[in-house]
């Protein structure tokens, strides 16, 4: 925590609770399964998978692990975390690149499942899978938080139910773009499905490239730094967008660029600078979608700059629901780097990226919120001919772009509810210690001690009971401490005699 100013604590705290009402991320109802090889804070993880065998599934107990080197998984390996388990990287310093909590490069490990952990803080990734040789990660209700990159996918991958947030680097508008950070980067990326995952405040770098059959669907995707989906050279894509909840990015809520045969569906787009946006793309297909109050809907777009087989054509966008705010447009084609001569088969309609049956709600029936080559009416965007059969209503007051202010939510004075019991076993030294803190919003800070040496940092690691041995004979202190994100702090002790 002595790494994160309070600002970024508060927004912290205020995406878990919205995280925490849709099931992603860690939960309590995920246990280690019996048998597994336990791993407790102050053990080396690196060093206790190498004693192992592949195909072993381990469990890391609950507390803080700090991480200063890479996991090296074994093909088969399983990692579950006992709820209130923390992997940390704020004591880790690297400028590798390649570097993550768990990490393959160049080596072939496949099937590797990672479940129920917060990774945060690390200096790089917090999970890197590289596309060579590493094939078929489950990466499931896993909180990644506060490091450079979230997740590095490969092939086959199964990214699901993860609250991904706050990935970005020190330098977020680094020239070069390894350096600026994000929640997700797919290369080679194949058949990937990326699901059910709430993927908010990110760095910008955040994309999948080089890949074919990837699926992103029913994610929450909002207030990233620029895009939230991206798609980006996918000569071969067959991607599926379908069904997410993407709003507030500051850049694209969705963008297809440079990729070939793209489906698009089922999506609600709000509050984004640019709703929808195909660049260079071939052969996509966008329907189903509902756009409300970003700054452009949907647009397609070209340079004439560009690489072989990274045109414009053969796009359609049909049957979507367009809700356009007073500041805002509708759809239309837009273009840099093209002569006169150059820009004819795409004013002319001869690429065919073209729009249809869709539903328009603008602010007047006689503005101009459609564009293609400048902006049109109504009645001009018809006579392209694009919309033949599109429809348009009038709303008398539609949405801004422009989120309207809200009132800050009230301060926060209520302190984490702290308990404590020591019970002595017989006359033996051994102790019986039950501890847990709970509060209203968020416990930000917690730790259990005995004489004033910690031996717990997570009100999960003895919720049901710890077993601590006294062998100096007298009176001794136990004392659990716990804060929350207002600074509100709380405490109880307990003194017992051996």
């Amino acid at each position: 925590m002595s790494k994160l100013t309070v600002a970024v604590v508060v927004a912290l705290v205020v995406v878990a609770a919205v995280a925490s009402a849709q099931t992603v991320g860690p939960q309590a109802a995920i246990t280690c399964p019996a048998g597994a090889v336990d791993i407790y804070p102050g053990q080396s993880i690196p060093l206790v998978v190498t004693a192992n065998a592949a195909n072993t599934t381990f469990c890391l107990r609950a507390g803080t692990h700090q991480m200063t080197s890479a996991i090296t998984p074994k093909t088969g390996d399983i990692f579950v975390g006992e709820y209130g388990a923390v992997l940390d990287g704020s004591t880790w310093s690297t400028t590798d690149d390649t570097q993550g909590a768990f990490r393959a490069l160049n080596q072939d490990i496949d099937y590797v499942t990672i479940r129920n952990l917060v990774i945060r803080n690390m200096p790089q990734k917090a999970i890197t899978a590289f596309h060579d040789y590493a094939d078929h990660w489950t990466i499931e209700n896993t909180e990644l938080a506060f490091n450079k990159y979230g997740v590095e996918v490969a092939p086959d991958c199964l990214v699901r139910n993860n609250f991904i947030h706050h990935n970005i680097s020190s330098t977020p508008d680094a020239v070069s773009p390894s350096a600026r950070g994000g929640g997700y980067i797919g290369q080679y990326a194949d058949r990937c499905v990326i699901e059910g995952n709430e993927i908010a405040y990110n760095g910008s770098e955040q994309k999948i490239l080089h890949s074919t059959g990837v699926v992103v669907r029913n994610n929450f995707v909002h207030h990233n730094r620029k895009d939230g989906i991206w798609f980006d050279t996918n000569y071969t894509s067959t991607a599926i967008v379908d069904g997410n909840r993407v709003e507030d990015n500051g850049r694209d809520g969705i963008s297809i660029e440079a990729t070939n045969g793209a489906t698009v569906r089922n999506n609600t787009l709000r509050r984004n600078q640019e709703g929808l946006l195909i660049y260079r793309s071939q052969n996509t297909q966008l329907y189903g979608n509902v756009l409300e109050a970003n700054g452009i809907a949907m647009q397609y777009y070209v340079t004439c700059d560009g690489l072989p087989g990274e045109d414009l054509a053969n796009n359609s966008a049909h049957d979507n629901t367009i809700t356009v705010p007073v500041d805002g447009y509708a759809n239309g084609f837009m273009s840099s780097i093209c002569t006169a001569d150059q820009l004819i088969p795409y004013l002319t309609d001869q690429r065919k990226n073209d729009y249809d049956r869709n539903s328009y709600t603008v602010p007047s029936s006689t503005g101009a919120y459609w564009l293609w080559g400048s902006a049109k009416t109504w009645a001009q965007w018809q006579a392209i001919p694009q919309d033949a059969a599109g429809c348009l209503t009038c709303s008398a007051a539609p949405p801004s772009s422009t989120p309207p202010p809200t009132d800050p939510p009230p301060a926060d004075t209520l302190p984490p509810t702290v308990t404590l019991s020591a019970t002595r076993s017989g006359n033996s030294s051994n102790y019986s210690v039950k501890a847990s803190a709970t509060d209203n919003v968020a416990v930000t800070w917690f730790q259990l001690s005995l004489d004033g040496s910690v031996f717990a940092s997570s009100p999960a690691t003895c919720a049901s009971g710890c077993s601590m041995k006294i062998t100096k004979p007298g009176s001794h202190l136990f004392k659990a401490e716990a804060k929350d994100a207002a600074g509100n702090y709380a405490s109880t002790t307990q003194n017992v005699t051996r």
